[in-house]
């Protein structure tokens, strides 16, 4: 087994990896995620250590996609993190970033293609939240790759209802 300078055998990294992630990604030195300044990197993952998950079955890729921490995800998404892992609510990597309007996460997000059309426990997808937060260029970008437009949410609101209910003109136009 690998040893790595802190010690950890690889098949304890992902465990340091997600309490590392969870602990760190809402505190920031300098504008900069801290843990980046602890010169903490993720080496070489198994694809079970990149996704381990929480007790809410929450991922690193998680944590990091709702905290909006764009070097983050890129760096799980080098070690093939899965993209359409939800936790115990129902949400995906995908799905935190456009409800958190993170465009540049999304991007990242969709290359690795994912699966546009996974919903929450609630009922909501990626469009949905987009489209309910009037966040056009993620809506734009979503559209693009033909996800199924009729999914209704718990309370029976589509992606376009709801656009139209929060007055989102330029979301509905599109």
């Amino acid at each position: 087994d690998a040893v790595f300078q802190f010690g950890f055998r690889i098949y304890d990294v992902s465990y340091v990896l997600c309490t590392r992630i969870f602990l760190l990604t809402s505190s920031k030195l300098h504008g900069q995620p801290a843990f980046l300044k602890m010169n903490f990197h993720i080496f070489t993952l198994n694809t079970r250590g990149v996704n381990f998950k929480n007790k809410q079955g929450n991922t690193a890729l998680l944590f990091a996609s709702y905290n909006g921490h764009h070097h983050v995800v890129q760096l799980l998404l080098n070690q093939n993190a899965d993209v359409n892992i939800q936790n115990k609510i129902g949400n995906t990597a995908l799905i935190y970033a456009t409800n958190r309007g993170r465009l540049d996460i999304v991007e990242s997000l969709l290359k690795m293609n994912p699966n546009l059309d996974i919903q929450s426990n609630l009922g909501n997808t990626a469009l949905i939240w987009a489209s309910y937060n009037g966040h056009v260029g993620i809506v734009k970008l979503l559209l693009e790759r033909n996800p199924k437009l009729d999914h209704q949410n718990k309370n029976g609101c589509t992606a376009l209802i709801l656009a139209i209910d929060k007055g989102h003109l330029d979301i509905v136009e599109l």
